[in-house]
């Protein structure tokens, strides 16, 4: 469970980078990759991280 939340964290902290990235030399999609990578961030891999949290603190 720890692996899954880091590679989330990761694939989503990408996807905010590349959009921004994308912005910056206004490419095609950089919003929309933007937008998803910190909707995933937020939704994802944050409940996930704490979810990991709550299950080592409860041994």
């Amino acid at each position: 469970m720890k692996t899954l939340a880091f590679i989330l964290a990761g694939l989503f902290t990408s996807l905010i980078f590349i959009g921004v990235i994308f912005r910056l030399q206004h490419w095609y999609m950089g919003d929309l990759l933007s937008i998803i990578g910190v909707i995933g961030f937020a939704f994802i891999s944050v409940p996930v991280y704490t979810y990991n949290l709550y299950l080592i603190s409860k041994k």
